[in-house]
């Protein structure tokens, strides 16, 4: 699957093994089908291993607790995985460390961290790596000195060559998740359609999918909102999209 929680991989496993650390990336696969991700670590020569989608979760628990003890690995770096903290509950016996990796603070991460942080000894992780400064400050607030939490960014290298327009229109294009927690993607839409208004032949386009999608899509309440709250009265509001009023997207019902 490609997102953050992997693309981050793909950066972070080459700069890992330039450091002299050994290092091998158990991947489950989403839908049974080796995706960007795989080509990409491949490519870059890390050694991979994948289990296919319907395994179940105690199957891959079982599964990752075996591969590690066969290659003899002394570090779990569990990536949002809630199989690889199963597994590394059993392999703490073993000497192998856990390492938790945070990038977020939706349910998952949150519930995640308290069971880091918990009385229960079974759940004990032996660090946290956060993927940005709030959540490091948040990790070591409740870690309160348990064990060590780091930061290191998610990101990928920024690209040394600059965009060139290729004939009239110059292209702008936001690949990822429709979400506005993470993602902020409402604001992106606006910033992009101010773009376009300021910047002519610029041609924005989004791509993706989430939770969010309505309200990229079809902004008309934000844009009723907007006019209802501006200082003048009495509006007289003229649509000319009135016949998509039927209820689907983000359209009112009339």
């Amino acid at each position: 699957m490609a997102g953050g929680v992997n693309t981050w991989l793909c950066t972070l496993l080459p700069d890992l093994r330039v450091r002299g650390i050994s290092v091998r990336a158990c991947l489950f696969l989403h839908g049974g089908q080796p995706g960007p991700i795989v080509k990409r670590l491949s490519e870059a020569g890390i050694s991979l291993d994948t289990v296919p989608s319907n395994y179940t979760f105690s199957e891959k628990a079982h599964w990752l607790v075996k591969k590690i003890c066969n290659c003899r690995a002394q570090v779990l770096v569990a990536n949002y995985l809630i199989g690889g903290f199963a597994a590394g509950n059993n392999l703490r016996q073993f000497g192998v460390q856990t390492i938790a990796v945070s990038h977020g603070q939706d349910l998952f991460y949150q519930t995640l961290r308290k069971s880091c942080v918990g009385n229960n000894p079974q759940y004990r992780v032996s660090a946290a790596v956060c993927v940005s400064k709030v959540l490091t400050e948040e990790w070591a607030a409740s870690v309160a000195g348990k064990f060590p939490v780091r930061c290191i960014p998610c990101g990928v290298p920024k690209s040394q060559q600059f965009a060139e327009r290729e004939g009239r229109a110059f292209r702008i294009v936001y690949v990822g998740r429709l979400a506005q927690e993470h993602k902020r993607v409402i604001d992106v839409a606006h910033a992009l359609r101010n773009a376009v208004e300021a910047v002519p032949e610029l041609e924005a386009n989004i791509i993706g999918d989430g939770t969010a999608r309505a309200e990229v899509d079809t902004p008309i309440m934000q844009e009723m909102k907007l006019i209802a709250s501006h200082q003048l009265r009495n509006h007289v509001i003229l649509i000319d999209d009135a016949r998509l009023f039927v209820g689907t997207a983000d359209y009112p019902n009339h």
